[in-house]
């Protein structure tokens, strides 16, 4: 682990940096058979053509001046022909980059997402998910403008740390509270309800952080999804569970889980909130037969789970997939054409040539505006994936002891030994740094007496704080390196 540690760290720290704020790499989508969508002017997104043809796994980076890259798990040729699938990214031309193949990640849905290393719009960490003998979660770090935009892979297949290497479907990704910093979140298999999150800085990865909260998940088929604002996580899998949980941006910590009860229980599999995050929308694989189904939850109520609405159901040859939330806010749900692929060439019909969208996802009930198999991909297919694309646009929170990056630099380092933040602290204190795993961590107030002791067990851990009264304090780790704490309910 330790040397994994360091690795990051010398890859972060060669790269060259450049400073950026808040740009949207959301706006060109790749998707399914050759298809993808230009959202560059918002009031008429177009259909476009990418070179991808996979049902799993996607990611695309994009913003108004076009296509950058784009990131997905082969179906052909390589499978049909007896290979493993493995990940590629490809450049803005279409064609793989310099070292862009044999990437780990047999990816299912939701399992590649790409975020820039914080500060930086040269530099591109991959984050890839994978199952099997090679189960886990691993990064690659991506230079797209190199060599005239071609691009080139710098650094690849980097396994993180993970008590449990088996991980249900996706990854979640979200801005941490100061604007800049990114939290990756998977969740653990069969049997488990354990969140696993890391937080990528301008300097290097910190975490795990491990955390076990929820519902047990019976099937490694769950999905996540996260809210625009980075505010909520909700959970759906194809065993009928669902749950809503809130998200601290700050601390990196997922809180009061909210059970929903879908009746009657049905194969979920995509789900997305609305822009406002009152409602939720949930789908269902319709891979049995039966109907297709869109429900609308209300989160905003007391009891959600007495609000659900069916929005649509239909007896159609289309298995749900993903939902995503557009740069436009209308929501993008796609579906599998009868159950299967590779579609043969002849097999072009209204249910893979179209995604659904829901207009006013903000609206309850009917007024949400639900128009199915109605945005037209320009003769392209879809399958169950829709890109996993976090919300790069999210800003800071305003007025949070965690908003601004003044707050986590001032005070922040003890000797270049672990960093602690936000500093002011209310409830929650962040400790990271490069620390051996057990060391005794201490807060003394101003006269010298000790307040607190305990062990960390992580590079990345968490304190709380919120029976310490207010006043400035000293902490160390290991009986050295001291620093100023300041508390503050």
């Amino acid at each position: 682990m330790k040397f994994r540690i360091k690795l990051i760290l010398y890859a972060i720290l060669y790269f060259p940096t450049t400073e950026i704020k808040g740009q949207d790499w959301n706006r060109v989508w790749c998707f399914g058979d050759s298809a993808g969508i230009d959202f560059s002017n918002l009031s008429m997104p177009a259909p476009i053509s990418s070179l991808m043809d996979s049902p799993y796994s996607c990611s695309s980076v994009g913003d108004s001046s076009g296509l950058l890259m784009y990131s997905f798990t082969p179906y052909i040729p390589l499978y049909v022909q007896g290979y493993n699938r493995t990940v590629v990214i490809q450049n803005k031309y279409h064609g793989v980059m310099l070292h862009g193949d044999s990437l780990i990640g047999r990816a299912g849905y939701n399992g590649l997402t790409f975020v820039n290393k914080p500060g930086s719009d040269s530099i591109f960490y991959l984050f890839q998910w994978e199952y099997g003998n090679n189960a886990g979660l691993y990064y690659s770090i991506v230079e797209p403008h190199y060599n005239n935009d071609t691009g080139r892979v710098l650094i690849k297949n980097v396994k993180l740390p993970i008590t449990n290497d088996s991980l249900e479907y996706g990854i979640s990704t979200v801005k941490h509270a100061n604007g800049r910093d990114w939290w990756i979140i998977v969740r653990n298999g069969t049997s488990m309800n354990r969140f696993v999150s890391f937080l990528v800085t301008p300097d290097t990865i910190f975490g795990p952080m491990e955390q076990n909260i929820g519902t047990v998940t019976t099937t490694i088929t769950t999905t996540a999804t996260v809210s625009k604002t980075g505010n909520k996580i909700a959970v759906v899998s194809r065993t009928g569970t669902v749950e809503v949980y809130n998200f601290d941006r700050c601390s990196g910590t997922i809180n009061n889980p909210i059970p929903i009860n879908v009746i009657p229980q049905l194969a979920l599999f995509g789900c997305e909130f609305s822009p406002n995050e009152n409602f939720l929308y949930i789908g269902n694989t319709n891979n049995l037969g039966g109907t297709l189904e869109l429900l609308q939850i209300n989160l905003a109520d007391s009891n959600p789970s007495n609000t659900i609405q069916t929005i649509y159901s239909a007896a159609v040859p289309a298995s749900g997939g993903n939902f995503r939330i557009g740069p436009d806010n209308k929501i993008y749900f796609t579906c599998l054409y009868d159950f299967g692929w590779r579609y043969p060439d002849s097999c072009r019909n209204q249910y893979n040539e179209n995604l659904g969208v829901i207009n006013f996802p903000d609206s309850i009930g009917a007024a949400c505006n639900f128009q199915p198999f109605s945005f037209q991909l320009g003769g392209k297919r879809t399958y169950w994936s829709l890109p996993n694309n976090p919300n790069y646009s999210l800003g800071p929170i305003t007025g949070s002891t965690c908003d601004s990056l003044t707050n986590e630099i001032k005070n922040a380092f003890c000797k270049n030994e672990f960093k602690i933040f936000p500093n002011p602290t209310n409830e929650t204190l962040n400790i990271s740094g490069y620390f051996p795993i057990g060391s005794t961590f201490r807060i003394f107030n101003s006269i010298g007496e000790l307040v607190l002791a305990r062990k960390v067990f992580n590079y990345f851990d968490s304190i709380n704080t919120s029976n310490i009264a207010n006043g400035i304090y000293f902490i160390d780790i290991n009986n050295s390196s001291k620093c100023k704490l300041i508390v503050q309910h």
